[in-house]
């Protein structure tokens, strides 16, 4: 990946990428958050009185609501302190997208791809989202290759 100087558009759309990914985090987080309090609530109201072997199961299920709302902190926090300016962006026109296709409707967003050749040896490839797959024309867009907190390419489509 080479640090390529971006206009104000590019960035914005990076940017743009970034705080979408930070909100899917932050959905999640208050998720794990309101599930850690109802399992909370239900393990006060049930055991108040009477000790089961039970607790232990709910309790590691608090544990594991914990321990997912502590990562999606972490990758929250991570996310907000990449600096958009200093990220290395690959510039390239797109030679190759591929869907991995999918009979059942659970699977149907993931697997997407997008291929762009730079000094004829290399290949990128990179993730992309079924808008920026749609977006896409062989041979025709430019796509923006980076790489955020990660080491998974992805890519946004000019």
């Amino acid at each position: 990946m080479v640090n390529q100087q971006l206009s104000k558009d590019e960035i914005k759309l990076i940017n743009k990428y970034r705080n979408n990914k930070i909100i899917q985090w932050i959905f999640l987080l208050i998720l794990m958050i309101i599930l850690s309090g109802i399992m909370i609530a239900y393990m006060v109201k049930e055991y108040m009185n009477n000790f089961s072997t039970d607790i232990i199961w709910d309790i590691l299920f608090e544990v594991l609501f914990v321990y997912t709302a502590v990562y999606c902190i972490n990758h929250i926090r991570k996310l907000y302190n990449v600096n958009i300016e200093t990220l290395k962006v690959e510039k390239a026109i797109i030679t190759e997208k591929q869907s991995m296709k999918s009979k059942d409707l659970i699977n149907r967003s993931r697997y997407r791809y997008v291929a762009a050749k730079i000094n004829n040896d290399t290949d990128l490839y990179a993730i992309c989202s079924q808008k920026a797959y749609d977006k896409t024309i062989i041979n025709k867009s430019v796509g923006l290759f980076f790489k955020l907190v990660d080491d998974t390419i992805r890519v946004v489509v000019l």
